[in-house]
């Protein structure tokens, strides 16, 4: 797997910056220790997730056309409405 610059630097500022969804990072941080060419089970390993999350995260990027923002962005869930105390 690889990406590009843009990607890998979007990705490291997810991991950066530490102002996401936990789970935007622990995909952000499972596409980069792919595209080191880690193995699945190194990857589950060295990020703490499970390998069949590995395998999902993997599944959404090649389903999400390899764009590796698409594939860490989590879509809205049904039922997750938005109150008005949080406009």
């Amino acid at each position: 797997m690889s990406l590009s610059t843009a990607e890998r630097e979007s990705l490291q500022g997810i991991l950066c910056k530490g102002k996401h969804v936990a789970r935007k990072i622990k995909r952000a941080r499972v596409l980069l220790l792919l595209s080191q060419g880690a193995t699945a089970e190194q990857v589950a390993d060295k990020s703490g997730a499970a390998l069949s999350t590995v395998y999902k995260i993997w599944n959404k990027y090649l389903e999400e056309g390899r764009d590796a923002e698409r594939a860490v962005t989590e879509k809205p869930r049904p039922g997750n409405r938005q109150s008005s105390l949080t406009r």
